[in-house]
């Protein structure tokens, strides 16, 4: 009677264990808002997972690309690697802000303090830019300049073409 219910024990954990998955691997550990915007017929969005995504209009919302180039992995087959995702391409960490959509790339500020761009075409990453606190909301481009706010109650300006920083440093609003 003992060796059945450690048995039955024994089962329910590994049960839970496998329908749980391994989230701290591949679930999302700081979820944000399913954000879009759209561009000459293609939406441009980041689920709440951190997926980012291009889809076409014309095709019925067929996905043109994806970044990373797979899913984050769960359940069962978590601990297998069944992606050609490269070193460093991960989901994004929260996004609160919808992308900003310029003539070549795709820009999205996250919750982990970077903007994060992505070629237009395929959704191959480009180049991140490092803010000191999260990124909470939106950014905006006006003559070549990206301008958004952080967390800290900062407001920063760099030049998309260059991602230097305009101003020495960022504007400290004095209030989040």
């Amino acid at each position: 009677m003992i060796v059945k219910r450690k048995t039955l024990a024994l089962v329910l954990i590994l049960t839970a264990l496998v329908f749980t998955g391994c989230t701290a691997q591949g679930g999302v550990v700081n979820a944000g808002w399913t954000v879009a915007a759209e561009q000459d017929g293609t939406v441009y969005t980041v689920l709440a997972s951190g997926q980012v995504l291009a889809l076409d209009l014309a095709q019925n919302g067929a996905k043109l690309w994806q970044y990373p180039a797979t899913e984050a992995s769960s359940g069962v087959g978590c601990s297998i690697i069944r992606s050609t995702q490269s070193a460093g391409d991960a989901s994004l960490d929260a996004v609160y802000g919808e992308p900003l959509v310029l003539d070549d790339v795709v820009v999205v500020g996250s919750f982990d303090g970077k903007l994060h761009a992505f070629d237009r075409e395929s959704g191959r990453a480009m180049w991140d830019y490092e803010a000191s606190t999260a990124i909470i909301g939106g950014v905006t481009h006006a003559d070549g300049i990206l301008y958004f706010g952080s967390s800290g109650g900062e407001v920063y300006a760099i030049k998309a073409a260059t991602q230097k920083s305009v101003w020495a440093a960022p504007f400290a609003t004095g209030n989040r």
